[in-house]
């Protein structure tokens, strides 16, 4: 926890050393939810150390009276959905309002778990040039019979605008720093805190274009966003697992 402890401390301290200077809005970097009315799959690819499967998130913007929300079903090669989120958008960013992921329960049945939502920043609208660190918990007990879980921990901090280019056109784009811990385990037996770091860039009326992550052994995780493109577009088997979630 010491790792984490510091984080925080130097998080909090440089919030507040950075809230006196010029704010830049960015809201316009995240995913576009007029554009994702009718829904899109946002297809990425590895072009890491480490050959990944291709993964795919279906965006959908949705109301609920005067609250707008971004949806997102994860996937993997196999289609099947891994993770689904729901985010509420308001006036000062993004903030997480439910997620759940799939991982099989005591009888080995594969269900969707709901996480907790400790700290919900997801994507700040107004930050400072290198400053400004946002926190994302979640915790999820996992569902064996052991009483553990897994806590996600990131505190994503902006560090500046740049370029990026996809399908052959350069976009104004924004990039976060991004550091990020995983606790393991359960009271009982301990946790174990796994830490990454890495870096994500955001296209302006795109969205998430580019992620890299390096692990402890300095492998790194990286992916970049390939094509997107509507349902009907999608590959059938990803266009039933949605169905069966109601999503059409």
């Amino acid at each position: 926890m010491a790792f984490l402890r510091k984080l925080f401390l130097f998080g909090a301290l440089f919030t507040v050393l950075s809230s006196c200077e010029e704010r830049i809005n960015i809201k316009d970097y995240y995913f576009p939810l007029t554009k994702l009315e009718e829904g899109m799959v946002y297809e990425y690819h590895s072009i890491g150390d480490i050959p990944m499967p291709t993964i795919y998130w279906y965006y959908y913007s949705t109301r609920e009276g005067r609250q707008k929300f971004l949806n997102g079903v994860y996937a993997e090669a196999d289609f099947i959905p891994r993770q689904i989120v729901k985010e509420e958008f308001i006036k000062t960013g993004v903030l997480l309002s439910e997620v759940s992921i799939s991982m099989p329960d005591s009888t080995g049945k594969m269900a969707q778990i709901p996480g907790e939502v400790i700290a919900g920043n997801v994507f700040p609208y107004n930050v400072v040039e290198d400053g400004g660190i946002f926190l994302y918990k979640v915790k999820f007990d996992i569902p064996d019979g052991t009483g553990s879980s897994a806590t996600l921990i990131k505190n994503r901090h902006y560090e500046t605008d740049s370029t990026i280019v996809f399908n052959n056109v350069m976009y104004d784009c924004v990039k976060f720093d991004v550091k990020e811990l995983v606790e393991y385990g359960s009271e009982a037996d301990g946790f174990t805190e796994p830490p990454f770091s890495g870096v994500e860039y955001y296209a302006k009326s795109i969205g998430l274009v580019y992620y890299k992550k390096q692990t402890e052994d300095n492998t790194f995780l990286e992916y970049t966003l390939f094509e997107r493109y509507p349902l009907e577009k999608a590959d059938p088997f990803l266009r039933e697992e949605l169905l069966k979630l109601g999503i059409k």
